[in-house]
């Protein structure tokens, strides 16, 4: 199975063969004609076969390449821009369990291919020949030191005081699913001043459970945040773009809390005059727009997908963003969703504050979000709308937004139905302030398209 969207490519490790993966590398090339690209990979098995397929196509093309080994996606997308490199490469399936594996592909200025680039990127893919290797084969230089350099970036970023972390002393287990953050999260904590207590932090170990960060796979995070008395939890994702937490009551409050916490934080620092512009997708908590409301600032809505938040960021020179499946994107360090620089921003606010996650979490206006799919075997839209147009009487939307799929908006609830970027399904999202009311909006979806 392979999946091609415009977040990149995924598909079963079998159909990674050595040919279409030379497609993919000879078409990025086509595209951005790179000198020098910057490669990393999450911690699958599979990613060491794929990464000397991509180093060696690379090179023989006179590409010059550097391999930062096992590195977070955030990473490898702040090390392309920062190092002057002309494009970069991750090979990961992101939150796909085994025995998914993948490509993303990055601009030189460490943002994804928007979606024009990998239509033509795909386009070019189904012709494209491969190439012969040249007359002469550029280098590859293997450093899996280089992340270090990130790291460093994210203690200097303005609106973090080190010290003050470091004399809270929080404790924080971590859990990276032996993912591509199992070293640099736990050094980064370390270097704050954090009592770190680590789980599934080997990169030489498979994936312990499923390895998406959410709510009902973080029993094992919950259970030692109790048992160790610590103050925060933190989940991070195979390729380390998205954060959860798990408060200090070994509850997991879910992903919508990281971005809400991180624009928390950096709108109490902007003074009063300031230009205060934050964007999240479609499909983010309604907890974002009363913080945002809070401090006077103006909320700027895009489709759902990093490349997308990261557009209309910039168009609007956003202060931060981000998407509620736990992804915050600081444009002070780079325009991409990055755990780490969520773990600082969180700590921080924390720090300043004198408060606990159970404190700031009671301290917000209560929603629950229900996120659900189904599987379709039309994923053309048109057909959903017509349905919905029969239900449309029925629901009484305030308003509807047809940008992402669709959203079907109210004064206090929203549901949002779209397909997903990454998987053959329809993603169906509420949110209310009664869960049992988000919860109905979603089967009445899904009865629905069922019937499809």
């Amino acid at each position: 199975m392979i999946k091609e969207s415009i977040s990149g490519i995924r598909a079963y490790e079998h159909d990674f063969t050595e040919e279409l993966i030379s497609k993919y590398i000879e078409s990025f090339r086509c595209i951005l004609d790179p000198c020098k690209v910057i490669i990393g990979r999450d911690s699958r098995k599979s990613g060491i076969k794929i990464s000397k397929i991509v180093k060696k196509y690379l090179a023989s093309q006179g590409v010059h390449v550097l391999d930062a080994g096992i590195c977070p996606t955030p990473t490898i997308e702040f090390l392309t821009k920062e190092l002057g490199y002309d494009g970069g490469i991750v090979i990961t399936a992101s939150h796909n369990p085994l025995p998914w594996n993948g490509l993303k592909f990055i601009n030189a200025d460490g943002t994804f291919l928007n979606k024009a680039q990998m239509e033509k990127l795909l386009k070019l893919k189904r012709t494209i020949e491969i190439k012969r290797e040249g007359t002469k084969s550029a280098e590859i230089i293997e450093d899996n030191k280089i992340r270090r350099r990130h790291v460093e970036y994210i203690l200097e970023l303005k609106p973090i005081d080190i010290e003050l972390i470091r004399k809270k002393n929080f404790r924080v287990v971590i859990d990276a699913v032996n993912g591509a953050c199992s070293e640099t999260a736990p050094e980064l904590l370390t270097e704050i001043g954090c009592d770190t207590i680590e789980i599934n932090c080997d990169p030489t170990k498979p994936f312990p459970r499923n390895p998406e960060p959410l709510v009902e796979n973080l029993k094992e995070l919950s259970e030692k945040v109790k048992e160790s008395n610590a103050d925060i939890g933190f989940a991070i994702d195979p390729d380390g773009d998205r954060l959860a937490v798990v408060s200090n009551e070994g509850l997991p409050i879910g992903e919508e809390y990281t971005v809400v916490m991180g624009i928390e934080l950096i709108l109490s620092k902007c003074s009063d005059n300031s230009k205060k512009n934050v964007v999240v997708n479609l499909s983010t908590t309604q907890l974002a727009d009363i913080v945002v409301k809070k401090y006077n600032g103006n909320i700027f809505r895009s489709s759902v997908g990093e490349i997308n938040v990261v557009e209309l960021m910039k168009k609007v020179n956003a202060i931060i963003g981000g998407e509620g499946n736990g992804g915050i994107i600081y444009p002070e360090c780079h325009y991409g969703r990055d755990s780490l620089v969520g773990i600082v921003l969180i700590l921080q606010m924390l720090a300043e504050r004198n408060i606990n996650i159970s404190e700031y979490v009671n301290s917000l206006p209560k929603f629950y979000m229900i996120k659900d799919k189904i599987k379709i075997k039309n994923k053309d839209l048109q057909n959903v709308h017509k349905k919905l147009e029969n239900v449309k009487n029925l629901l009484k939307p305030d308003s509807i937004d047809f940008t992402d799929g669709i959203k079907l908006l109210w004064k206090n609830y929203w549901l949002h139905i779209r397909p997903s970027n990454t998987e053959p399904i329809i993603r169906i999202y509420s949110e209310a302030d009664n869960m049992g009311f988000a919860r109905e909006l979603v089967e009445k979806i899904k009865d629905l398209l069922k019937n499809e």
